[in-house]
């Protein structure tokens, strides 16, 4: 009987634990290191004259042993948190003010409440500015909806050499 009662309190245990939100979360991302944004290994996040766009890059070795800052991300709060972009490492990436908001990278004084924040997915990183997301229709620097939110595949990259 001690062994049928146990039995079910272990599985009702592991069913609640896989039920959980963040056990289902496998993405984590180490504040000291820069990342790279994509989804079909081509497709980049890239801040372009400050605005965050996505861009074509053919190869990952290139932008790693190359000069392109814009590519590069990093998480100084971890997930989730703001995100910092490295072709302007004062500022966190956000909603600039404006008539016509776009994300771009945006001066550390302006309201907090406009910097982005970067959420772990199940195997990427979801990118929201309060209801609005970065997705894969973004055109330059327009938020989409939740429904057209893309979860970003992070990979680790080197810094850019100075």
């Amino acid at each position: 009987m001690f062994s049928k009662v146990f039995g079910i309190a272990t599985l009702a245990l592991a069913t609640f634990a896989n039920a959980s939100p963040l056990a289902r979360r496998g993405v984590s991302v180490d504040p000291a290191k820069w990342y790279t944004l994509s989804w079909d290994g081509m497709q980049y996040l890239d801040s372009t004259k400050g605005v965050l766009m996505i861009q074509q890059h053919n190869n990952f070795d290139d932008l790693n042993n190359g000069g392109d800052k814009g590519v590069r991300f990093r998480f100084p709060d971890g997930l989730p948190g703001k995100i910092v972009c490295e072709a302007h490492n004062d500022h966190f990436v956000g909603l600039a003010e404006g008539q016509n908001p776009s994300m771009n990278q945006f001066d550390t004084y302006q309201s907090e409440d406009r910097a982005a924040t970067a959420e772990a997915g199940d195997k990427g990183i979801f990118i929201r500015f309060g209801d609005s997301w970065v997705g894969r229709t973004n055109i330059e620097g327009l938020p989409v909806s939740e429904s057209d939110a893309q979860e970003w595949d992070v990979r680790e990259i080197s810094m850019v050499p100075l």
